[in-house]
């Protein structure tokens, strides 16, 4: 008899946010319902993807994120993710009371916020949709016929030229000589200010 207790499949795989992901299925879904068509191919196939494969696709896509370079240093230094952050140099939030706080508050600023910026969570969605896109463009036709007879894809006339064409939000293209850190151009857009060194003041 084993003291350990079962592990529920379900609850290993979940997102957690904080440690995993920055933004939930539910959150995607949203996200792409208000950025997308219903008539584009890969917010259809979204749409039928069982959870556990949103999940995976979202936590694929946070590790992506994550694993780029970039600017500043974590808001808290013993937080799991990248995000939130805080410019480099930049003093925690200081309360302004007495003249060594506001002399403080003049020399570093407020800090920045700890929550996680909009366009991170926007540009983990569109990292998601894109690996999804990719996953799709590299099945051959065959395959794309067998996942349909399936149930798991939606009956949609695939064709790899079109693949290409996601919409102006996540914009994928052919692999390249050297790697891609983000396969999405709109979330590598999103994140720029994190990845270029410019922040708006």
């Amino acid at each position: 008899m084993s003291l350990r207790p079962r592990l529920n499949l379900a609850e290993a795989i979940m997102l957690t946010i904080g440690t995993d992901s920055y933004i939930t299925a539910l959150e995607a879904d949203e996200y792409l319902d208000n950025n997308y068509t219903r008539l584009n191919s890969l917010r259809v196939n979204w749409s039928v993807l069982p959870a556990a494969d949103k999940d995976v696709y979202l936590r694929q896509a946070a590790g992506r994120i994550d694993a780029l370079l970039l600017q500043g240093q974590k808001y808290e230094p013993m937080q799991v993710m990248q995000f939130p952050r805080r410019r480099a140099g930049r003093a925690p939030f200081i309360p302004v009371t007495g003249f060594m706080p506001l002399a403080a508050w003049l020399l570093y600023g407020l800090g920045d916020s700890p929550v996680v910026p909009p366009n991170v969570k926007a540009a983990q969605a569109e990292e998601a949709i894109a690996l999804l896109a990719k996953e799709l463009g590299g099945r051959s036709d065959a395959q794309m016929r067998t996942m349909q007879t399936l149930g798991a894809m939606k009956n949609i006339k695939h064709n790899k030229r079109e693949m290409g064409d996601v919409g102006a939000q996540a914009i994928v293209q052919a692999p390249t000589p050297r790697a891609k850190a983000l396969e999405s151009d709109r979330a590598a857009e999103l994140l720029k200010p994190w990845t270029n060194g410019g922040f708006r003041i």
